[in-house]
């Protein structure tokens, strides 16, 4: 038998379990599951159909993207308040600035600890953006242009192929 409880707890103070035969209906019946699996099959498809957009968008930044040095404006570093000497869990920024044809853009990255480490007394970054929207840049150092593409593929695939046989 199988007790579900009611959000405002009714029953559940006397210790006495509460009997929901249409959730238990909907629970058994395969029509939810299915619906619920094509939802999941959704979401993982939307979410491989993300990460390829910004595949596509990285190599034909990598391949077209110019380079320009660009200000350091702030480096940061955020611990835990609760624990500050567990720094496996910082999270490292670098802002940046930069000027392309006069107008000036601006982004804040996150960066790998040895990044940060790198480049947090920086004046100046190397910085690479797409000379269409040079709103879309990063830093271009070689770890910063990191991306494991095999295996943001084979996460995609996995939650499109198995995301919906649940």
């Amino acid at each position: 038998m199988t007790f579900i409880l009611n959000p405002t707890h009714e029953g559940a103070q006397r210790g006495e379990p509460v009997d929901y035969e249409f959730n238990q209906a909907l629970i058994e019946n395969p029509l939810v599951g299915l619906v619920g699996g094509a939802l999941l099959m959704l979401v993982a498809v939307l979410m491989a159909i993300t990460l390829l957009r910004y595949l596509i968008l990285d190599g034909q930044l990598r391949r077209t993207g110019d380079v320009v040095q660009a200000d350091v404006v702030e480096t940061s570093a955020f611990v835990d308040p609760q624990d500050p000497d567990d720094i496996k869990d910082a999270v490292y920024t670098l802002t940046y600035a930069f000027s392309v044809g006069g107008e000036t853009y601006q982004r804040t990255q996150d960066l790998l600890p040895s990044e940060y480490t790198q480049l947090r007394d920086a004046e100046s970054v190397p910085v690479r953006y797409w000379p269409d929207d040079p709103a879309l840049s990063r830093i271009a150092i070689a770890s910063s242009e990191r991306f494991n593409t095999g295996g943001v593929i084979a996460l995609g695939l996995g939650a499109a192929i198995f995301g919906g046989t649940g």
